[in-house]
């Protein structure tokens, strides 16, 4: 009996220790922030979020651009490499600006469909992370 239980612990550890090495040898998220940049910025003095949207090698064929977490979401077409759009706010959010991501759905002639999702920063704030989702 001892000796079964000392094979399935081997057996189980082994089984751990693949799992481990097959999760740390996948890539992580794809980072795409030399070529693409998005940004949400909240202007306290106008009650407008500010987002742009810049793509370093002017490959983007279509973006849709979405504010999420609204009473009536957000949403606008563009088909440029370089956008600016003004959302009014009014005043900071009850629930902080975390319920309400930006997302950009971005048509790239070089990258394929990438997502990119951005959090609303205040004035003097760093940015928050950008997190991209690669190519479909």
């Amino acid at each position: 009996m001892a000796r079964s239980t000392r094979v399935a612990a081997a057996s189980a550890a082994a089984i751990a220790a693949a799992v481990a090495a097959y999760a740390l040898a996948q890539p992580g998220p794809p980072d795409y922030s030399g070529t693409l940049h998005a940004d949400a910025a909240w202007d306290p003095a106008t009650g407008n979020v500010t987002i742009t949207y810049t793509d370093a090698s002017m490959a983007t064929e279509r973006v849709t651009l979405e504010v999420l977490g609204l009473e009536r979401t957000f949403q606008r077409n563009h088909t440029s490499s370089h956008f600016v759009e003004h959302v009014e706010f009014g005043g900071v959010p009850a629930n902080g600006w975390r319920a309400h991501p930006v997302t950009f759905a971005v048509s790239h002639g070089e990258l394929g469909e990438v997502g990119i999702k951005v959090e609303v920063h205040g004035p003097g704030e760093p940015a928050g992370r950008t997190v991209y989702s690669g190519p479909r």
